[in-house]
């Protein structure tokens, strides 16, 4: 059974506002390294001016390109600036450090010395990216877990509500409440799960879809919803954000 495209303007608006800001649709609130791949390849250029609603991530090539351009940029400004600093850096170094004891150390075995800091270093950094990476995945695959979980219990109320409200006057405006629901709630995973679930709409789908199936007592629906709730909130904790942005700047 298909789901009607058309849905009603005024069933959810607080959430039409929050995606307001979803998918770029024109040049103005594109990245810069997109605008950068899109001047460097035409075939980057279809896909980061695409219309909304195509998925550019699918093709191979713009996504190394945009990746190529987000680490390579960074990584010459910083080679070319630590190239000019290191000499005033160094020397600067060298006058806090005017200590006999201090030189006396390097003096034995420099080499040694140099050796053990960036070992140090280097053990330090490892771990903390190694962390760092370890728990994105792990996020990344409470998500996909949070996601399938959420679309199977959706298919599985689709099904409830064919096999209840077929024949009945109700039956499309039900599908069309499902319909807004994927379409304002699932697919909006570039929306802050804080923000999505604190602003309810107005017209809510699932306690609409509860409250046209049910006379008097909960209907066959309420568990498949009630699940379907709970997987929606276990989407939104895998989506939210459990690393500041200082974070990943700093690493």
């Amino acid at each position: 059974m298909m789901v009607p495209k058309s849905y009603d303007p005024e069933a959810i608006p607080r959430q039409k506002e929050l995606i307001a800001s979803g998918p770029p649709k024109s040049s103005d609130n594109i990245g810069i390294f997109e605008q950068m791949a899109s001047g460097i390849s035409q075939t980057a250029a279809e896909k980061t001016y695409a219309p909304y609603g195509y998925n550019a991530s699918t093709n191979q090539g713009y996504v190394q390109l945009v990746t190529l351009l987000r680490v390579g940029i960074p990584s010459l400004i910083s080679a070319i600036i630590g190239t000019f600093l290191f000499r005033f850096l160094a020397l600067t170094l060298a006058t806090i450090m005017n200590d006999a004891g201090v030189f006396a150390v390097l003096s034995q075995d420099s080499s040694q010395f140099v050796q053990n800091f960036l070992t140090v270093a280097g053990l330090l950094f490892s771990i903390l990216v190694g962390q760092t990476y370890y728990f994105m995945y792990q996020q990344q695959e409470a998500v996909y877990y949070a996601l399938f979980n959420e679309v199977t219990e959706a298919k599985s109320l689709l099904e409830q509500v064919a096999l209840v409200c077929q024949g009945r006057s109700m039956y499309k405006q039900v599908l069309r409440y499902i319909s807004n629901y994927v379409e304002y709630d699932l697919k909006q995973l570039q929306c802050d799960p804080a923000v999505l679930l604190s602003a309810r709409p107005v017209d809510d789908p699932l306690e609409s879809i509860m409250y046209m199936t049910s006379v008097g007592v909960p209907s066959t629906v309420y568990e498949t919803v009630r699940s379907l709730r709970q997987a929606r909130a276990t989407r939104l904790g895998a989506l939210q954000r459990k690393l500041p942005k200082v974070h990943m700047i700093l690493l």
